[in-house]
């Protein structure tokens, strides 16, 4: 039974992780131009049309389904990340979702890019602190 625990909780974490990345990732190709009009349209806030294009006519990448689903998917991997910790430190869990909500904040609450950068690496890393200290490396 508390292997099993072991597993799930990994996996939550992986995916809470991986989700992040993969938001992040979306963003910042989104930022350096290689999503094309799509993306541009998505992260402008502009609605896309109901046959999945763009309103240019240009038809939706992954890369702007990705953008599209975002915010959602990031809120579920922010979910997951901290619901990992849950089960080791209870405690955890309020960090984890402060840095998740530093995250969001940078990525979909402000404008500038620098901003969305540096909350970014400092989610992370504060993800990393707090994952740290759940597996009683900081004591």
């Amino acid at each position: 039974m508390k292997r099993s625990l072991r597993i799930g909780q990994a996996a939550l974490g992986i995916v809470g992780v991986l989700g992040t990345l993969i938001c992040m990732g979306a963003m910042l190709l989104a930022v350096i131009g290689v999503a094309g009009v799509g993306a541009s349209a998505v992260m402008a806030g502009m609605p896309m049309g109901s046959q999945g294009q763009a309103a240019s006519g240009q038809p939706t990448s992954i890369l702007t389904l990705l953008l599209q689903a975002g915010p959602v998917i990031l809120l579920v991997s922010i979910g997951a990340f901290a619901l990992s910790l849950a089960t080791s430190r209870w405690v955890s869990v309020i960090p984890a979702l402060l840095m998740g909500g530093i995250i969001y904040w940078g990525m979909y609450g402000q404008p500038s890019l620098p901003v969305m950068y540096i909350t970014m690496v400092l989610g992370l890393l504060g993800w990393a602190v707090i994952l740290l200290w759940v597996r009683g490396r900081f004591r």
